[in-house]
């Protein structure tokens, strides 16, 4: 059972977050349209992981997708093409917009997205496989740690 909606003074954001594994095939084989989501969520926000989606298909994207969602950003992979790829789709207009984080060897790959609101941060990332032994989750890890750390004290002079 869904809760009540909140009142009409309440400061709130509704977000919603979902890895579609491939956001071209859902969109094709199902006809996936973010208005309908929106009209049966009502959601403010829509974070996406594991688009892999290109560049070059990101307007097409959008076009298809978009209808009364105004601001969107994307971040694709372009070390693996197909591979990856997140987007945080709004109808609320963010401060500022961070692409990665700041770390060549995992920004190349369309892992994360931030927006800065009013009040908070939102990062929608797709966290990658891990590899033998952990040793991939370990770097990712530190890497995202320290991204994190900036933003912290980005956001708390």
């Amino acid at each position: 059972m869904r809760p009540p909606p909140l009142s009409k003074d309440t400061r709130a954001l509704k977000i919603l977050s979902w890895n579609v594994n491939g956001l071209k095939a859902l969109v094709k084989n199902r006809g996936f349209s973010v208005h309908e989501l929106a009209q049966r969520e009502d959601f403010d926000v829509l974070c996406l992981q594991e688009t892999k989606i290109q560049e070059k298909d990101v307007d097409v994207i959008k076009e298809s997708l978009l209808e009364g969602y105004t601001n969107s950003f994307w971040t694709c992979s372009v070390s693996k093409l197909g591979y990856s790829g997140t987007a945080i789709i709004s109808r609320v207009k963010p401060l500022s917009i961070k692409y990665g984080l700041g770390v060549p060897d995992h920004d190349t790959e369309g892992r994360i997205v931030t927006v800065e609101f009013d009040d908070f941060y939102l990062l929608t990332a797709y966290v990658p496989n891990s590899g033998d032994g952990l040793k991939r989750l370990v770097i990712y890890c530190c890497s995202f740690h320290s991204g994190m750390h900036h933003l912290r004290f980005e956001s708390n002079p």
